[in-house]
């Protein structure tokens, strides 16, 4: 223990002399001892880094490694642009890659590369499908511009305008649905130049897409009887139809031009002629300039005129002979006149039952009167001669009865009547006869 005196001792810092000795031992000892001091953090530091390997292990086997994510198929909405074999075509992906592994923001910035598309999706639908939703542009009319290198021409190529004003090429894929637009000329303007893919500023496309508003507005089917729009000067707008008619229209109150100019086009076509040009600018007194070279008389339907009849051949009678000018008016639908053969003289001395046997037809009639030879005859030749008379009356006017049967008188012989009223007789004595003997 230290004596406590009351001396102060003041040392002199600069006569104190400092020393450090370094051992061997000092040193391992110094180094256990931050060996010690680290080796809780640097097991936690061990530890961190193995979870986020386990993890990062357990996540690429279960996602990125996983067969039941693979691709599988690519569900893309129908459209006029493109299909899922032009999708993997310009997109470049594999199609057994897994889902997780596509990059849906670089595949979303290709499509939204084409000018024909306004928007563009791509989503993950698992376990392994690839969900593509685009949306095409709306075309309203093509685009020409000759001074500019854009020829005026319908094909695959050529430029098309949506209803954004915005100019991309056709595909072939919908060259048949936009065959029938009509087609908008502009001039050519260098710092409004037409670029695919960029809106089009020039005002004369506003005017020209104002006019084919109001007659779509007007008339549904105005895309297909309007060709050309194109703006003439300042203060007018030309428009060719079709049909090759040219109509002048204003830049404004398009509604009544639109509405005169079809009024115009269904009386020429009602009367018809071809009109050349048409000025709708004014509201009367319109002039118009008629296309002589394709003036044509306006279509009559002729009403139909029955065909005509071939003439039968006339009959010829040993009776009575009809005139030449009457049987070549007969038509062919009358049956031929079938006549009796004359009857037959029939000698005195032959007996009756011959003359019966010779000159009966099997067709007469059972009561037949009796009749004169000269009254037979009389009778036969008026009779043929008011059938004739009255057949070729009835042959001038068109409304003459087809197949009607004409039935001529035939001259009955006296003979064979007489013959068949005799036994008619005999059989009517028989009879009583045979009543008196019952």
């Amino acid at each position: 223990m230290r004596l406590r005196t009351n001396k102060s001792r003041h040392i002199d810092r600069h006569a104190v002399l400092h020393a450090r000795v370094w051992s061997t031992r000092m040193v391992r000892i110094s180094c256990f001892k931050l060996l010690f001091r680290s080796f809780k953090p640097l097991c936690l530091l061990i530890l961190l880094a193995a979870a986020g390997l386990g993890v990062r292990q357990g996540v690429r086997w279960a996602l990125y490694d996983n067969p039941d994510f693979r691709l599988q198929a690519v569900d893309l909405n129908p459209n006029p642009v493109i299909d899922e074999l032009d999708f993997v075509k310009l997109t470049g992906i594999n199609l057994r890659a897994n889902l997780f592994q596509l990059d849906l923001e670089a595949l979303t910035q290709c499509l939204s590369h084409l000018p024909q598309l306004a928007d563009a999706q791509v989503q993950r639908q698992l376990p392994g499908t690839l969900v593509v939703r685009v949306t095409a542009r709306s075309p309203r009319a093509w685009i020409a511009c000759p001074a500019a290198g854009l020829p005026a021409t319908r094909s695959a190529g050529a430029m098309l305008v949506d209803e954004h004003d915005i100019a991309y090429p056709c595909l072939p894929r919908q060259l048949e649905k936009v065959a029938s637009l009509p087609m908008i000329v502009l001039p050519a303007r260098d710092k409004q130049a037409i670029a695919v893919g960029k809106k089009i500023l020039q005002p004369e496309l506003q005017r020209c897409l104002r006019l084919l508003t109001s007659a779509n507005t007007s008339d549904s089917d105005a895309p297909h009887w309007i060709d050309t729009i194109e703006q003439a000067n300042s203060w007018s707008l030309r428009l060719t139809t079709s049909g090759g008619t040219v109509a002048t229209l204003g830049l404004s109150d398009h509604a009544r031009q639109v509405a005169n100019l079809r009024a115009a086009l269904r009386h020429a076509e009602i009367k018809g002629y071809a009109m050349a040009t048409i000025n709708l600018i004014p509201k009367e007194n319109v002039p118009v300039t008629i296309a002589t070279a394709h003036l044509a008389a306006p279509v009559t339907t002729p009403d139909p005129q029955p065909d005509p009849e071939p003439i039968a051949e006339p009959a010829e009678t040993s009776a009575t002979a009809e005139p030449a000018h009457h049987a070549a008016q007969l038509p062919k639908s009358l049956p031929k006149p079938t006549l009796a053969p004359p009857p037959k003289t029939v000698p005195a001395s032959a007996p009756a039952s011959a003359a019966v046997a010779n000159t009966t037809p099997k067709s007469l009639p059972k009561a037949t009167p009796v009749l004169d030879a000269k009254v037979t005859a009389k009778i036969t030749s008026n009779a043929t001669a008011k059938v004739t008379s009255k057949v070729s009356a009835k042959i001038l006017p068109k409304a003459i009865p087809r197949a009607v049967p004409v039935a001529l008188p035939v001259a009955i012989p006296v003979a064979a009547t007489a013959s068949k009223t005799s036994r008619q007789d005999r059989h009517s004595r028989d009879q009583k006869t045979q009543r008196k003997q019952d």
